[in-house]
């Protein structure tokens, strides 16, 4: 369906169990989209390329399956996001940027085994929360000294995170409420 530059709504999706990909890329009039947790076996979602008139999504949270979200061009995409829960998505190694998610007040990545490196954070000035708890190969961790409102962090004992922070590189840790280790 990429390129429906008139199509406005999609219909609904619920017969199409085995789709893998939608590709809505550039349907520039594109102002909602049905739910989608009927589609289990939905690798990838594609937006990207101009929907410039959707203003929001629906409940990603039953798509087990997906591994690509293109949001790419979306600019009306409210920015109300207050929590992103990617935890335990193991094969995840990388994060795009997060400019965008200034209202974002949790972040948690708890599982994220493969992740080995976080965005700048400099832009989530709302964050309260934020989880790494078993993110084993995670690196680096980016400052987050430009976190005003970050309460809590967990993180594994061993983990470069947790060596960051007490160290003083990264965060001031006399700003931070709770720090649950494991």
């Amino acid at each position: 369906m990429s390129g429906c530059t008139s199509m406005a709504a999609l219909p609904a999706l619920s017969g199409l169990t085995s789709l893998q990909m939608l590709d809505l890329s550039s349907c520039g009039a594109l102002t909602a989209l049905p739910e989608l947790e009927s589609l289990p076996a939905l690798q990838t979602l594609d937006l990207g390329g101009g929907c410039r008139k959707l203003k929001a999504l629906p409940d990603l949270s039953n798509l087990g399956s997906l591994t690509a979200l293109d949001l790419g061009g979306c600019s009306s995409l409210e920015t109300r996001l207050r929590a992103l829960y990617l935890g335990r998505c193991a094969k995840l190694t990388a994060l795009p940027g997060l400019n965008a998610l200034q209202s974002l007040q949790t972040f948690e990545l708890g599982g994220c085994w493969g992740l080995k490196a976080l965005p700048d954070m400099a832009s989530l000035r709302s964050l309260h929360t934020l989880d790494l708890e078993d993110c084993s190969s995670l690196e680096s961790l980016p400052d987050l000294s430009s976190l005003p409102l970050l309460q809590s962090l967990k993180a594994a004992a061993h983990s470069a995170v947790l060596h960051a922070v007490f160290q003083g590189r990264g965060h001031s840790a006399s700003a931070l409420v709770s720090v649950v280790i494991r």
